[in-house]
């Protein structure tokens, strides 16, 4: 075979590279709006309470209430998802208990500490739903886990995130960044090593509610009293004027937050703002999503947003970088 000078051959634009660049330039390059709902800080929650430690708070020496207020409007849906039950619209009290007491069941429960579990004060049942929606301090630290939250910190400084999750881990780790959250969040000191037992301590017998109101726990409904307010649409009223739009892992149009998705809709959607959806099942949210959008279709990256930051920040640092815009050019240059 004859001996030849062998030239370099330029590699074919791979569409998935240059989707995952145009991602990378719209969030750390320019002003974006980023949509950060149930699912992107899900890896940082390793699990939901189980039935152990449910069980050893509710037995604990606690303060209870009488049997005709333990059946207050926001006592149910808060128990419901605490035990992950889920409560179909119009359901009556009896049938949501029955299916909460089967669920009880389920979680080997017993029934002294269900009912424990009914006549918990405000302030003890909003305890235990600020430490079912937090992780554990140490869980914070610095690492693969929080990653997620860690590269948002090349964000630019204002730029606006709009949240749903209600752990209140997005302006404890994202302070630079102008947070709504649209759904309410727990406090704070249950992120704090030394103020979370204090908080547990101080607030398990009261009788204030010592969450926000309004609150819409995970996986109920938007009610009016969070819908309808101005401060509700005024933060969908950035996503019009942001460079892009970043939804992670936002189940947009499930039905539970159709708030949401309808100003979503009535205001980004009428506008030209690109969208990207990041998401393990992004086509399918993209599918969603591209209903509401009156221009090109949202770009869908089928990715986890925690371990696709996880490695922009590995690479980062393997290749002294100081800003994720540089590992565009890097790896571009590297497959040439």
């Amino acid at each position: 075979m004859p001996r030849a000078k062998v030239r370099g051959v330029i590699a074919a634009p791979d569409p998935r590279a240059e989707a995952l660049a145009s991602l990378i330039a719209d969030v750390f390059d320019r002003w974006p709006a980023l949509i950060w709902g149930a699912g992107a800080s899900e890896p940082l929650v390793p699990t939901r309470l189980t039935g152990a430690p449910i069980a050893a708070f509710a037995s604990r020496r606690l303060a209870h209430v009488a049997d005709e207020g333990a059946l207050a409007p926001h006592r149910l849906p808060l128990l419901a998802g605490i035990l992950d039950v889920p409560l179909a619209p119009r359901l009556t009290s009896a049938q949501a208990e029955w299916l909460l007491v089967a669920k009880a069941s389920a979680l080997h429960l017993d029934p002294a500490v269900y009912h424990a579990l009914v006549h918990l004060t405000d302030g003890g049942l909003g305890t235990l739903v600020s430490l079912w929606l937090t992780p554990e301090p140490h869980h914070l630290t610095p690492g693969p886990r929080r990653a997620g939250y860690d590269v948002l910190r090349f964000v630019p400084r204002g730029a606006t995130l709009i949240t749903t999750n209600q752990d209140g881990l997005a302006p404890a780790l994202a302070s630079h960044l102008d947070v709504w959250a649209l759904n309410g969040q727990v406090s704070r000191v249950f992120l704090h090593p030394r103020g979370r037992p204090q908080a547990t301590e101080r607030y398990a017998s009261s009788h204030h509610w010592v969450l926000p109101d309004p609150f819409v726990m995970l996986g109920s409904r938007q009610p009016p009293a969070v819908t309808s307010t101005d401060r509700f649409w005024r933060a969908w009223r950035l996503t019009r004027d942001s460079s892009a739009v970043i939804i992670v892992g936002y189940r947009f149009a499930a039905g539970l937050d159709a708030g949401s998705w309808e100003g979503f809709r009535h205001h980004t959607g009428r506008c030209k703002v690109p969208v990207h959806v990041v998401d393990p099942q992004a086509d399918r949210v993209a599918r969603d999503v591209a209903y509401g959008l009156a221009h090109l279709p949202p770009r869908a990256h089928p990715l986890a947003w925690h371990r696709l930051a996880f490695a922009v920040l590995h690479l980062m640092t393997r290749d002294r970088c100081r800003h994720p815009r540089e590992l565009v050019s890097t790896r571009r240059s590297s497959t040439r």
